[in-house]
C-alpha cells in the first residue's frame, strides 16, 4: 500500500505509547483512524489530541480480552466505513519477575486473554466479512492445529532455557494432524536444578 489517504486504520491500545504514535502518523497520512483502548479517560484525551490533527477519528472503549468488545469494535468499524485496510493490534501484557511455572492460572488467563484471544476475536470477526468460505474452512482445520502446536513448542523451549524445570526431557513428536508432523528436541540439561536460569 503506497497511498494511505482515506484508508481505514484500526489501532488497539491507542491511548498512549506506540499505539498513540501510530495513530498520529496515520492521521498525518490522511487516514481514517479508529482508536481503541481499555483506559477510557486516556482514550478520550487521545481522541481530543488526534482531532486537532484531523477530522476522521473514532474512539471505541474496548477490552481486547473480551470477545464481545472485539466483535463490537469490528462491527462498529464495518458499519461506519465498510472496510478495514490496516489493523495494528498493539495491546499486549506480560508479568515479570517470575518463572513460567510460578504463574497461577489467573495469570495465564489474563495474558492469553489479551495477547491471544484478543487477536483471534478480531481476526475471526474480520474474516467473517472478508474471507471466502474456502479459506475459512482451511484455517478451521489447520489454523488451530498450528497455533496450539506452536504454543507447545514455545512452552518446551521455555522449559529448556529455564533449566528443564517444565520438561526434564525437552522433546516433542506429534503426528496429530494428517499430513502434518514436526519434531523438536534439545540436548539434555545438565548442571542445574531448574530453580533458576542457567
Amino acid at each position: 500500500m503506497k497511498d494511505f489517504k482515506d484508508k481505514v486504520a484500526v489501532i488497539t491500545e491507542a491511548a498512549s505509547g506506540i499505539g498513540f504514535d501510530i495513530a498520529k502518523r496515520a492521521v498525518m497520512e490522511g487516514m481514517i483512524v479508529v482508536i481503541a483502548d481499555i483506559e477510557e479517560e486516556s482514550l478520550i484525551s487521545a481522541e481530543n489530541e488526534l482531532r486537532k490533527m484531523g477530522d476522521h477519528i473514532v474512539a471505541v472503549h474496548n477490552d481486547v480480552s473480551k470477545a464481545n468488545d472485539m466483535a463490537n469494535l469490528a462491527q462498529k468499524t464495518i458499519d461506519i466505513y465498510g472496510e478495514v485496510h490496516l489493523l495494528f493490534n498493539i495491546a499486549g501484557v506480560t508479568l515479570l519477575n517470575r518463572f513460567t511455572w510460578e504463574h497461577i492460572i489467573y495469570d495465564w488467563e489474563w495474558i492469553m486473554g489479551v495477547n491471544l484471544w484478543g487477536c483471534y476475536s478480531w481476526y475471526s470477526n474480520i474474516c467473517t466479512n472478508y474471507v471466502s468460505s474456502e479459506l475459512r474452512f482451511y484455517h478451521s482445520i489447520h489454523g488451530f492445529w498450528v497455533l496450539s502446536a506452536f504454543f507447545l513448542i514455545a512452552l518446551t523451549i521455555v522449559g529448556h532455557v529455564s533449566g528443564g524445570k517444565l520438561c526434564p526431557i525437552p522433546s516433542i513428536i506429534n503426528n496429530s494432524a494428517p499430513g502434518m508432523e514436526f519434531a523438536i528436541s534439545f540436548p539434555p540439561v545438565t548442571g542445574t536444578s531448574g530453580s533458576s536460569p542457567p
